[in-house]
């Protein structure tokens, strides 16, 4: 039985509204505000999840704690407490030490009974993606990520080296020849830099925000990072230059662009310190799939050229139907017992597929292009 962890808010929005919503986690924990930016009309359900290292052991290693693995070439890398300060509440968090000139750290945690990334896949139609951390910022740099673990080795990296085609959309911060740069990650990697004028200062605590229209640029979203100065309560700010990126999501790759590939979360740390607290993770839905098999998660749909691909792997038998974004069925083949099944559709565009065997549903977007 596939594990979802489903937090729903039923909101309506209009151009330029902010609806902000306040998530208590425990009594010594958050008051964690976060607010949600949604361009045009819609009615959403939003499924996420925080990971806030509240249930870890203070003084010992994050590597090897609920599934962590720590890539790094010294020792300090242990879970602790921290002290409130602004709107930053003291809790447990990750909290190495110092690492020195050119060392680096890479977490990593990959999906888990026990927590896991909410999926673009436990949607109808994924409309949203929103991502954050708090950090307490370094000097040099650090970044993260959403991730998938392609190779199948339980990390996405070594050091400050990603495994191949398994670093996603996110965020980081980097520093140059005297000069601080902000970074999005698009989709397959590769990032898109500005320096920043914000003076914001090293250790000082600050919850950055990458918001993704996925639905813009035909499919291949557009992302936007803010930041928030939580030790100065300020409120949050969009980068210039770093607004509106064409994400490069590929919902028929195969690699960490498709983002119903996604499988954890990621972060590199540079040389000095840096804390990492409450990473969040939100998808907005119009509606949500019930998934109710091992079996149909395991299910691939993808696009090949002007075909919809469908691997089947061990179910033997689905009903398959293709829709356009106006909800016309474009094809409808019941009993397929095909693997490898193909549908051919007559234009570019969006289609959403839904798989069915009995009472578990598999529905995905594809992009054929």
């Amino acid at each position: 039985m596939t594990k979802i962890n489903i937090h729903l808010e039923f909101f309506t929005l209009r151009e330029s509204d902010i609806f902000s919503i306040f998530e208590i986690k425990t009594m010594a924990k958050k008051l964690l505000f976060f607010s949600v930016l949604i361009s045009q009309i819609i009615t959403g359900q939003v499924i996420s999840d925080t990971y806030d290292f509240e249930s870890l052991t203070v003084s010992s290693n994050l590597n090897g704690q609920d599934n962590w693995v720590v890539n790094t070439n010294v020792t300090q890398q242990n879970v602790g407490n921290t002290s409130s300060i602004g709107d930053y509440v003291g809790s447990k968090a990750f909290v190495p030490g110092d690492l020195g000139g050119s060392n680096f750290l890479f977490a990593s945690r990959v999906n888990d009974a026990n927590w896991e990334i909410p999926s673009v896949t436990s949607c109808t139609v994924a409309t949203n993606l929103t991502i954050e951390a708090s950090v307490a910022i370094n000097y040099w740099g650090q970044h993260f990520n959403l991730c998938y673990d392609k190779n199948g080795d339980g990390d996405y990296g070594s050091l400050n080296v990603a495994d191949s085609n398994e670093l996603s959309v996110g965020f980081g911060r980097h520093r140059t020849g005297g000069v601080n740069y902000m970074q999005v990650y698009k989709a397959d990697g590769t990032t898109t830099s500005v320096a920043v004028a914000e003076s914001l200062a090293s250790y000082a605590w600050v919850r950055f925000r990458l918001v993704i229209d996925l639905a813009a640029n035909s499919g291949q979203g557009s992302g936007t990072l803010y930041y928030r100065d939580l030790e100065a309560s300020g409120s949050w700010t969009a980068y210039p230059g770093l607004g509106s990126i064409n994400m490069l999501i590929d919902d028929g790759s195969v690699n960490q662009d498709n983002l119903s590939n996604l499988d954890g979360v990621g972060f590199v740390q540079e040389a000095d310190r840096v804390y990492w607290d409450d990473l969040y993770v939100s998808i907005t839905c119009d509606g949500l799939v019930s998934v109710e098999s091992s079996q149909i998660d395991l299910v691939k749909i993808y696009s090949h050229q002007k075909d919809i691909v469908i691997n089947l792997g061990a179910i033997e038998s689905v009903d398959i139907v293709v829709y356009d974004m106006l909800g016309r069925v474009v094809s409808s083949d019941l009993g397929v017992r095909k693997d490898n099944y193909r549908t051919k559709v007559s234009q570019e565009g969006i289609y959403i597929v839904q798989v069915s065997e009995g009472g578990a549903v598999k529905t995905q977007k594809v992009l054929v292009h």
